[in-house]
């Protein structure tokens, strides 16, 4: 009863009404060919506005799992980019050192001051010893064996380069370590600069 009392609410008893004038009806069948018509309307309503109403749930479902998605994307990209300006930011004092130990090697082999170290450009690997001038920025790489950033191999892609200028004024050194690289498809590039002078004289 509480069902069919429902579908009185939401049936059309007029329309209904008019689909079963049929004079070789008595009351009894009338009465019940009305109650299992407006039944039926009903069911299919109820159908109707629940599918309506899961379209709805699931659209905000899919909507809710997009921007999750696109967040997570989001927070991966930057920890890589966070990741990249790190590691070159390492590679450039990694450079401007290298020019360092060049200069205290002299010293210890009691070379006169900046005697190794000239005015120019450098590529420079974690185990130079001898500066070689170069026109460009050299790529590096990660060995995974050695656990340094080495001089690539032949034909082999590198995702960083590093370039070291010395110029001098006065008896002192100033060295720029400048690593560049691509993220995103945008240049971007770190610069570290340091001054050296004889600390003896």
């Amino acid at each position: 009863m509480y069902f069919t009392r429902n579908a009185q609410r939401h049936c059309h008893p007029e329309s209904v009404g008019r689909q079963t004038k049929d004079p070789n009806l008595n009351r009894e069948e009338i009465f019940l060919h009305l109650r299992r018509i407006r039944t039926t309307k009903c069911i299919k309503k109820e159908e109707g506005s629940l599918m309506i109403e899961s379209i709805v749930a699931m659209s905000l479902v899919v909507i809710g799992i997009l921007g999750i998605v696109s967040l997570l994307a989001r927070s991966a990209n930057i920890s890589h980019s966070t990741t990249h300006s790190l590691q070159a930011t390492y590679l450039a004092a990694e450079g401007v050192e290298i020019i360092k130990n060049v200069l205290d090697t002299d010293i210890a082999e009691h070379y006169p001051w900046g005697t190794s170290v000239k005015d120019g450009t450098y590529c420079v690997y974690y185990d130079t010893q001898t500066l070689t001038p170069c026109s460009s920025s050299g790529g590096i790489v990660y060995d995974p064996t050695s656990g340094f950033y080495i001089a690539p191999l032949y034909l082999q892609p590198s995702f960083f380069t590093r370039m070291v200028q010395v110029t001098s004024s006065g008896g002192a050194f100033s060295v720029s370590s400048t690593v560049q690289w691509y993220d995103g498809g945008a240049e971007k590039s770190v610069m570290i600069q340091d001054i050296f002078q004889d600390w003896r004289s």
